[in-house]
């Protein structure tokens, strides 16, 4: 059995090596993530012989045949012919530099409750609701393990999505600062991927560019549908806002309490004073989850709350019934689908 390599350390590495030369491509192994080599039996022939892969996290590179084909979330992006002849002791291949890349998005998973999925099924779910027609390139990142883009790989990238989570902004995690410094360098580059926050997301990439995060001004959680309105006349709000208020799903006990600079609020509900944010021209920001359902919340959010006595019993009726009142995800998921697309 092949074991794992702890030389290889906890950094992206665009390449692999052949550490033994191939007599035979119908089988192969590689490193899926960290924790685990998954081993790909392709033609369910017992012959195989070891391909060490440095971990690329959600990115897979594969030997079959005489091709080389990279894989991003069980999808094929890219394939190379390289033939018998290069396949020899200690051959490098680069992939990012040797193969066309079309540019890429990333959802940054903050969320590691099992209720939830995982990273997989959350990464999947954004990329089912933003993700153009054909559109393949759509990589996720477990971001409560550390895993985040390198930052020299971030012009890779189109744009980012950051999801919501049960943790805090405020929380002192190493993965919640390092995400922050992320953001604040997204913020910075001249020509930065674009970038959508959602409920947790929208709160740290406030917090990152100097605005506070609070509890709500009611002192409660905030589980309800709500009517979103807008209080600025932009792009963004013309499309969200042209036959009114937007109904939407809400699910927070913290909210952005004070802007950043030069942010504008640009909509605006009664549980949150600056429910959607234009951070900047690329950083978009919203309080709500159009990336989930109201059965949800009152599957895995509701019974909880009213357990330990964040709700009474007459407030958890209320939630329920306004949790199947029906809103307009699609909708926003539309317009934040077209700003992470923008300039493409």
């Amino acid at each position: 059995m092949m074991k794992k390599n702890s030389g290889l350390g906890q950094n992206h590495i665009d390449a692999f090596r052949v550490d033994k030369r191939f007599d035979n491509f119908n089988h192969f192994v590689c490193f899926k993530t960290f924790e685990s080599l998954i081993r790909w039996d392709l033609y369910r022939s017992s012959a195989y012989r070891e391909l060490r892969l440095a971990p690329v996290k959600s990115r897979i590179i594969e030997v079959v045949d005489n091709f080389v084909v990279e894989v991003v979330n069980n999808e094929i992006v890219a394939c190379k012919y390289v033939g018998h002849a290069s396949l020899h002791w200690n051959f490098l291949l680069i992939m990012s530099s040797d193969t066309k890349e079309s540019k890429r998005f990333g959802v940054l998973v903050c969320e590691d409750s099992e209720k939830w999925g995982g990273t997989d099924y959350i990464g999947k779910r954004f990329k089912s609701l933003l993700a153009r027609e054909g559109e393949h390139q759509w990589v996720w990142f477990n971001v409560c393990a550390g895993d985040l883009p390198r930052e020299n790989d971030l012009d890779k990238f189109q744009g980012f999505v950051i999801s919501g989570s049960h943790y805090s902004a405020n929380d002192d995690k190493e993965w919640i600062k390092q995400t922050e410094k992320l953001i604040e360098t997204l913020s910075r580059k001249p020509t930065s991927p674009r970038l959508v926050g959602v409920c947790f997301g929208h709160q740290l990439i406030a917090k990152a560019l100097g605005g506070v995060v609070g509890r709500n001004p009611s002192g409660k959680f905030v589980l309800q549908t709500e009517k979103v309105k807008a209080t600025k006349d932009n792009i963004i709000v013309s499309k969200l806002f042209e036959n009114g208020t937007l109904t939407v799903l809400e699910s927070h006990s913290e909210c952005v309490t004070k802007l950043p600079p030069n942010a504008e609020s640009i909509a605006t509900s009664n549980s949150c004073e600056h429910e959607i944010i234009l951070f900047t021209e690329n950083i978009l920001g919203v309080q709500c989850h159009s990336e989930c359902t109201g059965e949800e919340f009152e599957e895995k959010i509701l019974p909880s709350l009213v357990s330990n006595k964040l709700l009474t019993e007459e407030e958890g009726i209320t939630v329920q019934e306004s949790l199947r009142v029906p809103v307009q995800s699609k909708e926003l998921n539309s317009v934040l689908s077209e700003f992470l697309h923008k300039g493409q």
